[in-house]
């Protein structure tokens, strides 16, 4: 998807200074199951507002169909994921993580207990932890 073909009329609400920003600006309103962003709800636009120049790596998952939305710092952890998984149900673009992503994703709709907690490794490898013995709720433990 071309970063530079950005609609003239583009939402106040999405920042144009980021390289993501400039491509949620750009999805194509029929390829994304959230339709044009003028439509989207004011939670979604306020969201997205603080997410994209937000300098942590944040990801969103949006709706029933769990829709991806990023910023600039995240987009390099998902490597030749990004663009394509931008605007596009999780299912589809975190299928190796899907197996311990939806239930973390169903929980936290559901509104129950959901704790992450990041901790650093001392090597260089990634590696995903799901602790699924808590009582309210699953923990993510990522290693990095």
């Amino acid at each position: 998807m071309a970063i530079d073909v950005v609609p003239s009329q583009t939402p106040a609400f999405i920042s144009l200074a980021s390289k993501t920003g400039r491509l949620i600006a750009a999805l194509d309103a029929s390829r994304t199951p959230l339709g044009a962003p003028e439509t989207w709800s004011q939670s979604l636009k306020t969201t997205v507002s603080l997410m994209l120049p937000a300098r942590a790596q944040i990801v969103l998952f949006w709706g029933p169909d769990y829709v991806a939305l990023y910023n600039d710092a995240y987009a390099p952890t998902i490597g030749g994921k990004h663009p394509s998984a931008l605007g596009r149900p999780a299912v589809e673009s975190w299928t190796e993580l899907w197996g311990d992503l939806e239930p973390l994703l169903s929980a936290a709709s559901a509104g129950k207990g959901l704790k992450v907690v990041v901790d650093a490794c001392h090597t260089l490898r990634s590696c995903v932890h799901a602790r699924r013995d808590l009582p309210h709720g699953r923990a993510l433990l990522l290693d990095r």
